[in-house]
């Protein structure tokens, strides 16, 4: 996207002043199974900008992302060899393990507290929240007074990350 396209002002809000006249579909150019010349699956513009020239940033990613036809987390797996993308928790749990191990301490430093949530915005499918859940359960105390929510847009990624974790300590948040 141009700066001919877009006026970035107040950081929350896009004002499209001269969407792409030659193509009436927004296609998402990182994403190789969008780029397709019939574009069908994707929305067009009118339906965006039906009655204002002013997209708010969160509604433009709310559309491309989880629209329930044609959004990009709602209609396909993003994760792994068939996917476009890999997260570090599936490449090696060491990742996710540290992380556990860095939560157990922080919680330390803070006195122990009763109470200590833990919330994992876009969990992807499952694999952190899952391996951190499996590594608190060597921490007895941290794990009996932890809770972990999770938030996800994604019907598809929740159903997905329900199956991965299976475990009734951690719960979903909309």
């Amino acid at each position: 996207i141009t700066n001919e396209w877009l006026q970035i002002f107040d950081y929350k809000r896009l004002i499209i002043t001269d969407w792409l006249q030659a193509n009436d579909h927004i296609r998402l150019i990182t994403n190789k199974r969008l780029q397709t010349n019939d574009n069908k699956k994707m929305k067009t513009n009118k339906i965006f900008f039906k009655n204002s020239k002013v997209l708010p940033v969160d509604s433009f990613f709310k559309n491309v992302l989880y629209d329930k036809k044609f959004g990009y987390y709602a209609s396909q797996m993003p994760f792994g060899k068939g996917g476009d993308f890999i997260t570090s928790p599936k490449i090696s749990s060491i990742f996710s393990e540290i992380i556990a191990i860095w939560i157990v301490s922080s919680w330390e430093t803070f006195g122990k507290p009763k109470n200590f949530n833990i919330v994992e915005l876009g969990p992807g499918d499952g694999s952190l929240a899952n391996i951190l859940l499996r590594s608190f359960k060597k921490f007895p105390e941290f794990n009996s007074i932890k809770k972990i929510f999770l938030f996800e847009e994604s019907r598809l990624l929740k159903k997905i990350q329900k199956r991965k974790i299976n475990n009734k300590d951690a719960k979903w948040i909309s």
